[in-house]
């Protein structure tokens, strides 16, 4: 349960924070921003859209410690994940230095399964690069990075990236492709400034319920073991029935 809330989390963050719908119109984008929108061609925004490789050798390359090697299992809508990151020598990341990362930049998954799914290189970043499952979004300013990766989550651009996948092309995402999708984006920086700080402080919020939720479940599967092995020892089954009953419809 936890890890689906997860998974889509930050989509219906940007959702509700762009206060739009699956079937909203173009003309409908980004209401809470007022009346200074536009929309713009990723194209006019960024100053660079390109992906990795993958290293000769494959995994083979990989090393203990090293330049993180950013993957499409750690591009997520609530952030980077790194609990499974890989990393790769300094050669090859010298060899790669096109593909490195900056903080601001936006990223977004091009192939598979979790095409669509994008976030931000964070400020403070340590050095990292990525294969070609990963595209980079370098904004041409550097404020405009986070906002293109909340607006990257938006229902309206997710069903632009899922209308390039029908018929014969089910490949994934082509960096023209990448460069014609179309965000609506704030005419003022104010206002721009405002939407960030607005994502941010509900990303924050997201992630703290989660993380309750998270440790209520824990609690509850713990106490239904206990349960369980007091049952089997002996004891009368009847004790905490009601705790027992909400622990299981909890966790089902």
């Amino acid at each position: 349960m936890a890890a689906g809330l997860r998974d889509h989390w930050d989509l219906a963050v940007a959702a509700v924070l762009i206060g739009s719908d699956s079937h909203a119109t173009q003309s409908a984008w980004l209401p809470l921003i007022g009346e200074d929108r536009t929309v713009r061609k990723v194209k006019h925004l960024a100053a660079k859209v390109g992906s990795g490789k993958t290293p000769r050798g494959g995994s083979e390359v990989y090393v203990p410690a090293g330049v993180i090697f950013l993957r499409s299992q750690n591009v997520h809508f609530d952030g980077l994940r790194l609990d499974d990151v890989v990393f790769i020598d300094d050669d090859m990341d010298r060899e790669m230095s096109g593909t490195r990362i900056r903080p601001h930049d936006a990223l977004l998954n091009i192939t598979g399964a979790s095409i669509g799914r994008a976030t931000y290189v964070p400020q403070g970043m340590e050095r990292a690069n990525v294969n070609q499952h990963v595209c980079i979004i370098r904004p041409i300013r550097p404020e405009h990075g986070e906002f293109i990766a909340y607006a990257l989550a938006l229902p309206q651009v997710q069903a632009q990236i899922r209308a390039t996948q029908v018929g014969g092309n089910r490949d994934g995402l082509n960096f023209e492709q990448v460069r014609s999708l179309e965000i609506p984006v704030p005419t003022s920086q104010e206002s721009l400034t405002r939407i960030v700080r607005e994502a941010r402080a509900l990303r924050r919020a997201a992630a703290e319920s989660l993380d309750a939720v998270t440790t209520t479940v824990a609690l509850l599967r713990e106490y239904r073991r206990t349960m369980m092995t007091s049952v089997l020892a002996g004891a009368d089954p009847r004790r905490d029935a009601g705790m027992m009953r909400h622990a299981e419809e909890v966790l089902s």
